[in-house]
């Protein structure tokens, strides 16, 4: 009978350790990396006696009487840092609407903010094509606003991505 036992508790430590490796699959999903497409023309109407003072790679400004506008490209994506980017406040602290226009999303931003000769009244446009952040910004005297209301609503009403290809 004990040869018994100490045959079957052999056989049991034989075999223990011939069980089939378990084998596990994984699956791997490689994502490419879509590349970022150029940015796209902007269009925009000036008044006539706009002087351009600053021309780079990511933007442009142009004195217009007394006041100035300014267009810039930031690569899309974060909304709040572009508002932090062109505002210098966070994206709370401004007034923003929101609208769709074509293929784009359109935010309206305004704000106030010290300048040198007293309250500076701002207005920034941005157009949001999914990959970049084109904005346009206004930046005047907030005692000569009335007077350039106008101007300033066309120059905002005409900021639009260029339909050429």
């Amino acid at each position: 009978m004990m040869r018994k036992w100490f045959a079957l508790l052999a056989a049991l430590l034989l075999f223990s350790g011939c069980a089939a490796p378990v084998a596990y699959e994984t699956v791997s999903d490689e994502l490419l990396a879509v590349p970022e497409p150029q940015p796209k023309e902007v269009t925009v109407g000036l008044p006539s006696n706009a002087v351009v003072t600053i021309e780079g790679t990511k933007g442009k400004s142009w004195l217009c009487e007394d006041y100035t506008v300014c267009v810039q490209t930031f690569s899309g994506g974060d909304f709040a840092q572009t508002v932090k980017n062109v505002t210098g406040l966070d994206k709370e602290d401004v007034f923003t609407l929101q609208t769709l226009r074509g293929d784009c999303v359109r935010y309206e931003l305004a704000w106030v903010c010290a300048g040198e000769g007293g309250e500076q009244l701002n207005r920034a446009v941005m157009l949001d094509d999914g990959f970049h952040h084109y904005v346009l910004s206004i930046h005047g005297d907030a005692d000569s606003y009335s007077e350039r209301r106008e101007a300033w609503r066309q120059i905002a009403a005409s900021f639009d991505l260029s339909t050429a290809p």
